[in-house]
């Protein structure tokens, strides 16, 4: 449920430094938020099949 919760708030953090890359006209924030979402997916997807086979 944390690792959920963790990928949740970072695809979160990632949409906000995509925005305020976007808007500041900086590339470094664009690649930031684009990694941490992405790495936010990746966390919510190893948690809920983590999370299902303890359920088991």
């Amino acid at each position: 449920m944390k690792k959920i919760l963790f990928g949740i708030a970072l695809i979160l953090f990632g949409f906000y430094a995509t925005y305020v890359g976007t808007i500041s006209q900086e590339g470094i924030y664009t690649l930031i938020g684009l990694g941490c979402s992405v790495l936010g997916l990746g966390f919510s997807i190893v948690g809920y099949f983590s999370k299902s086979e303890n359920t088991q």
